[in-house]
């Protein structure tokens, strides 16, 4: 038997991915009534499944986001600078790297290979990580 899962359960069982779930109808925290699906996990301390809580954080202080936080935020993770390696028209080696000036020697360059086979890519590998001059020896 099923058992926790809050509100009066309509249905109850597993779904596609062998999940516990219930159907319930509640009452939400202003009075109203409310139809609401429930993930039930198994708890081995009660031998009962029981409703799906997740954890809550408190963070205290100042949550206001301004414009120019989150690009602020996100620029330390674009790619800044790439480097190209082709024979004849096809690329063979693509690096990218965090900073703009960073030299062909530093290590922490993000290196991918592609394959090709009649003119196509056939094969993508990587990213490696490592300089970009020792790019041939990383280890395909």
């Amino acid at each position: 038997m099923v058992g926790g899962g809050g509100g009066s359960a309509l249905v109850r069982g597993k779904n596609d991915e062998d999940t516990w779930v219930s159907v319930n109808v509640g009452e939400t925290s202003d009075g109203r009534n409310a139809i609401y699906v429930a993930n039930l996990v198994y708890n081995p301390d009660t031998l009962a499944f029981e409703l799906m809580r997740q954890p809550v954080v408190n963070v205290g202080g100042d949550l206001t986001v301004s414009m120019g936080d989150v690009e602020a935020l996100l620029s330390g993770n674009y790619f800044k600078q790439e480097m190209y390696d082709y024979s004849g028209s096809d690329l063979i080696y693509l690096g990218r790297h965090l900073s703009v000036t960073a030299a062909e020697a530093d290590t922490a360059w993000w290196i991918w290979k592609y394959t090709y086979g009649s003119g196509l890519v056939t094969r993508k590998q990587g990213p490696l990580v490592g300089a970009w001059t020792g790019r041939v020896g990383l280890g395909w």
